[in-house]
């Protein structure tokens, strides 16, 4: 059974504070991810430490950097699908 997080709200922290409680209900579970601009580097990291079994990765209009986009797909072995879009800190 796939595990999907999909919240929308206007207000940045919010969404944070939902992903947060999304991924430690779902236990290490969640397959699939799709953030925006509410994404931080931070938000990246608590999901790789607490989401073992993510394949799908969707970032698009997010404010990342490097580091924390390898942090995550570095912890992610399952990882089968990334899309990202104009996600300006995440550079070759």
């Amino acid at each position: 059974m796939e595990h999907h997080i999909v919240v929308r709200t206007k207000k940045p922290h919010v969404l944070r504070a939902m992903v947060k409680l999304a991924v430690d209900r779902s236990h290490g579970q969640i397959e699939s991810f799709a953030g925006a601009d509410f994404v931080t580097d931070e938000l990246l990291t608590y999901i790789a430490q607490r989401s073992f079994r993510l394949k799908k990765l969707s970032l698009s209009s997010c404010n990342v950097s490097n580091q924390g986009f390898l942090d995550l797909i570095t912890s992610s072995p399952l990882l089968e699908e990334l899309f990202i879009n104009m996600c300006d800190g995440i550079t070759n």
